[in-house]
């Protein structure tokens, strides 16, 4: 994780010699200090994991520097001249043809936009927000493949294009993702961060744990238990509220539907279906804490909705989860977890009963 320092005034350097020019093609630009000691520039290139958030500064800063290193350096015969002297020989070699410097504008440029297409079907809930994305992908395509265009001036070897060429397109791939909307389920940067997370504690993840987990920790839920899952799971919540929709407490029961027959935990939860309604008995081992409730005989076979009961306070709602991977970011997790972690062994439902 790397984050400027609190409380710490550093000042820049002094600019340096004319006759050099320093590139800077880094994301986070670090500005510390040591004790009693010079300041340094420690120049860093990282996708921050932990709190799905980037460093905007740095950004902008690099975007306005290689403008200002376009228009100041590349355009004067002087300046160029100046550049080449400062680079060794061992980096040089025969300038590239004009020819060969627009075909490597039309790739980059091409290359360019792909990288929004794959980052489309990693994160497709961009809703409206999504409009600005290619608009924003077309300008970094052209002004960065106009800056390699011009560098290539420089005569450099073709692993320094090359590099070149790598570090612009993985600092536009990451500036796309960064500006990408996401109407749920947090920015792209927390979705990857709670990939991390699920992968992490793949191993503390439970089979009854299902109605209170979604996101990337569901995909790895899938994957660990799909030798032992149901068709579906119904998750039934019983809200007691004081007010209209204003939950208060929550209950939430896991129902498995298998194809002849439907099972669910029956230390805490019976369902008794009759000829006109559904009675929902909660706790029923426990007479202390048992409760029941009486609602529509076919209100579980709904996908999803809820039921309100004005009468004493309750909200009665239910979800159909068929397992359903829906984005290109869950799915390429759920390989990776195919490549690295095993499925959980099928053991049989403990406490589970069929309903009545």
């Amino acid at each position: 994780m790397f984050y400027p320092h609190k409380n710490v005034d550093c000042k820049r350097k002094k600019e340096a010699k004319k006759e050099k020019v320093v590139i800077v093609v880094y994301l986070f630009i670090n500005l510390q200090c040591k004790p009693k000691g010079p300041c340094y520039l420690p120049l860093q290139f990282a996708v921050s994991f932990s709190s799905g958030r980037t460093n905007t500064g740095g950004l902008l800063f690099v975007i306005l520097y290689f403008y200002i290193f376009i228009q100041q350096r590349l355009g004067s015969d002087t300046a160029m001249n100046s550049l080449l002297a400062a680079i060794p020989d061992r980096y040089l070699q025969a300038q590239m043809t004009n020819q060969s410097r627009k075909i490597l504008f039309i790739a980059y440029a091409f290359i360019g936009l792909l990288t929004e297409s794959l980052i489309s079907y990693l994160f497709p809930y961009t809703g409206l927000g999504g409009l600005i994305c290619y608009p924003i992908s077309i300008i970094l395509s052209l002004l960065f493949g106009w800056t390699i265009y011009k560098i290539t001036k420089l005569s450099l070897k073709p692993f320094l294009v090359g590099l070149t060429f790598f570090v612009f397109i993985s600092l536009q791939f990451i500036v796309e993702l960064y500006v990408h909307p996401q109407d749920f389920g947090g920015t792209t940067f927390q979705q990857i961060t709670n990939c991390k997370r699920a992968y992490k504690n793949y191993d503390n993840i439970s089979f009854e744990s299902f109605p209170e987990i979604s996101g990337a920790k569901r995909v790895a839920y899938i994957y660990k238990f799909k030798r032992k899952l149901p068709l579906s799971i119904s998750i039934l919540s019983i809200d007691t509220s004081e007010y209209e929709f204003a939950s208060q407490v929550s209950r939430k029961y896991m129902i498995l539907n298998f194809a002849h027959d439907t099972t669910y935990d029956t230390t805490l939860l019976k369902l008794i279906r009759t000829d006109t309604s559904l009675v929902i008995i909660e706790n029923p081992k426990e007479s202390s804490k048992t409760k029941v409730h009486v609602t529509d005989k076919f209100f579980l076979n709904n996908s999803a909705g809820g039921v309100i009961d004005r009468t004493n306070s309750i909200i009665y709602n239910i979800q159909l989860d068929t397992f359903e991977i829906d984005t290109g970011l869950k799915k390429l997790f759920y390989k990776y977890l195919r490549w690295t972690k095993k499925p959980a062994g099928n053991n049989g439902f403990a406490s589970m009963a069929a309903d009545e």
